[in-house]
């Protein structure tokens, strides 16, 4: 857990008001998107290094990020928006890209052309 969410916590035991309680849930719940984001790149990365993932293998855990980027959850999304450079790299080395495409993200690419097909 992080500083400010422990501050947030302390706080809100020591001062029980409503908006003590409420910010120290919001900073416990980024946290624990922060956190689980963080455990998925790790768990990635490990796979890597261990092993040459199949392709198959390889687009389940694009699939896993993508999903986790995509949620309509505003605490992933936030995480994301965090570790955006870390997730994008990560992508890319996935895909056997380059990171970016003429200043766009890959990510932000792939999240366009869903988006784009879904309408």
């Amino acid at each position: 857990m992080d500083e400010e969410t422990k501050k947030a916590i302390a706080e809100a035991k020591q001062n029980s008001t409503p908006e003590n309680r409420a910010k120290a849930e919001e900073k416990i719940c980024q946290n624990g998107a922060n956190n689980k984001l963080s455990n998925l790149i790790t768990n990635i990365r490990n796979k890597l290094k261990k092993s040459n993932l199949t392709k198959s293998e390889k687009e389940a855990v694009i699939n896993e990020i993508i999903k986790f980027i995509l949620a309509d959850n505003k605490y992933q999304k936030e995480a994301y928006k965090i570790k955006r450079h870390e997730v994008d790299a990560l992508l890319a080395e996935l895909r056997g890209e380059k990171e970016k495409q003429e200043g766009i993200s890959v990510t932000r690419l792939k999240y366009l052309e869903l988006h784009e097909s879904q309408k």
